[in-house]
């Protein structure tokens, strides 16, 4: 009993990821060549800012990313095989699901694109070329319940 239940359970997961890809495949036509599909994984590629700009330059072609999250175990493996072009990771560590990895890498190709950043109040520096090590915050807390806080950090 207990492999058929895990037989139905492998089956409805897969049924579930080729119905949101192919629903993923519509929307550009059919034409899989416009379609990347990323998966946060551990064991990906991890995350820098040439990794964003490459796939905002890709973006800029009338195409389309779709983030595939897995939840606690991931994805099945055969919808990786099938579907995924490009597995990304922050770093070593795993996190129960892909979504907050996902929300980031949206994050960070919004950023790319200069009609976002005209909207934003902050300087439009890349980050590529933002030295990391002299950034500080600079904001006066002053006195905070009786402790004397410094200028900045």
């Amino acid at each position: 009993m207990t492999a058929l239940l895990e037989a139905a359970k492998n089956a409805f997961y897969c049924a579930c990821h080729e119905a949101a890809m192919s629903d993923q495949l519509a929307k550009v036509g059919g034409d899989r060549s416009r379609l990347k599909v990323i998966y946060p994984s551990p064991r990906g590629l991890k995350l820098e800012q040439n990794v964003f700009d490459s796939l905002a330059g890709w973006l800029k072609d009338d195409h389309r990313i779709c983030v595939l999250c897995g939840r606690y175990e991931g994805v099945d493996e055969r919808a990786v095989g099938r579907w995924v072009d490009l597995e990304v990771s922050l770093g070593d560590f795993i996190v129960t699901g892909g979504e907050l990895p996902g929300l980031i890498l949206v994050d960070g190709l919004v950023r790319c694109f200069q009609a976002f950043l005209a909207m934003q109040s902050h300087p439009k520096t890349r980050a590529s070329q933002m030295d990391y090590s002299s950034i500080r915050n600079s904001r006066n807390l002053g006195n905070f319940l009786g402790i004397l806080c410094q200028k900045s950090f």
